[in-house]
């Protein structure tokens, strides 16, 4: 949340977590360059989970690993315009971390 909050104060990393899809374009290390085309694994944002609704999602970032396991922290406004950063760590399962994150985003 800390690194995150810190984050949200730079223009660009709001564009890069805002993005649903984009094209990495790098250098590979004998220099030719290459593409590769990247879709967000944000459930909200592919439309693997329906958005709650008086929710704009700006941005967030997903993560998984066999410890942490699922884990999402988002930057929200709702209807007041108010904005929010909400995190879950540790969910079970991608539904349990969706309706976690989407229970926890209309009640802030």
């Amino acid at each position: 949340y800390l690194i995150f909050r810190e984050a949200m104060k730079h223009d660009r990393f709001i564009s890069t977590i805002s993005q649903k899809d984009y094209t990495l374009e790098y250098k590979s290390a004998s220099g030719y360059g290459l593409e590769e085309y990247k879709i967000s694994t944000n459930a909200y944002f592919n439309n693997g989970y329906p958005i709650p609704t008086g929710i704009d999602i700006v941005g967030g970032k997903t993560g998984t690993t066999s410890v942490a396991k699922s884990c999402l922290i988002l930057y929200t406004k709702n209807k007041q315009d108010q904005t929010l950063i909400s995190v879950v760590l540790g969910a079970e399962t991608k539904s349990l971390l969706y309706n976690t994150m989407s229970d926890l985003i209309v009640m802030e």
